[in-house]
């Protein structure tokens, strides 16, 4: 997609979805305005700072980037209940048993919408900052080598440490995972939404998992935006092995297990 395209239709979303929430859930013109303001936060992020090439260089850049995403959640949960209530408003009236239903819709919808959306978004922030949830899965493998059996292997993927995820959150997914005692660490990119300079810090706590030399790394998109090469100097610096479409081998016992890592350049990703 073309930058033009992608600004075309980024804004065009953004005005319908404005449209639609503003005649359905605002009755006059402060509360309209006030609606207003999340929807271009939303526009600013992608507009200024992806496509404008402006550096967060301050911290107000951070508090503009996190009211942008959380105005994002937002405003989709707001969407999608919104379309929801006006649904069972069309289906209510197809039927004179569901007047009682219709009247509710009506007199208290709008109100349940906005309660209900910003509830949503405060309980996924919660579970969000409480840390990850670690998920258990069991792999089998034909003819596994003895030495193998039971070989952990834990996965991080899409920390994204920037202006909303940062050390504390780093710290807590390190812990986490020591404790699961693995045999070996994949991390498998997005770990980053931001420049060394600003968020090194925060991400130091990753080099506790580079003890033993079995935490790889790849990158993803994410941290290509963020600059590939000054991260991967950084994140090597922490012990962390980078893999750029290449290998590593590691021995267990007897057996030998190869990990590989797929390099892609940011233009695959636009």
């Amino acid at each position: 997609m073309t930058v033009k395209r992608f600004v075309a239709v980024l804004t065009a979303v953004l005005i319908v979805g404005y449209v639609y929430l503003a005649g359905r859930l605002t009755s006059s013109e402060e509360a309209r305005l006030a609606l207003a303001v999340p929807f271009a936060l939303v526009w600013i992020v992608p507009m200024i700072y992806w496509i404008g090439g402006r550096k967060r260089a301050r911290a107000a850049d951070d508090v503009v980037h996190g009211l942008g995403y959380v105005c994002l959640a937002w405003l989709n949960f707001l969407f999608l209940l919104s379309l929801a209530r006006d649904t069972m408003l069309l289906v209510s009236t197809t039927s004179p048993s569901l007047r009682a239903v219709q009247a509710m819709l009506s007199d208290t919808g709008t109100a349940g919408v906005l309660v209900v959306s910003v509830a949503v978004v405060a309980t996924g922030a919660v579970i969000v900052f409480r840390g990850p949830r670690v998920r258990h899965v069991d792999i089998p493998v034909t003819d596994l080598p003895a030495d193998l059996d039971g070989f952990r292997i834990v996965q991080i993927s899409d920390l994204h440490v920037g202006p909303t995820m940062r050390r504390g959150y780093v710290q807590h997914v390190v812990e986490r995972t020591t404790a699961l005692a693995p045999d070996l660490i994949a991390l498998t990119g997005d770990i980053v939404d931001g420049p060394v300079e600003r968020l090194a810090g925060h991400v130091a706590p990753l080099a506790d998992l580079a003890a033993g030399g079995r935490a790889f790394l790849v990158l993803g998109n994410h941290d290509y935006y963020a600059g590939a090469a000054p991260w991967t100097a950084y994140f090597e610096s922490l012990g962390l092995r980078v893999l750029r479409n290449e290998h590593a081998t590691i021995s267990q016992g007897a057996a030998r297990l190869v990990v590989g890592g797929r390099d892609r350049s940011r233009r695959a990703f636009r």
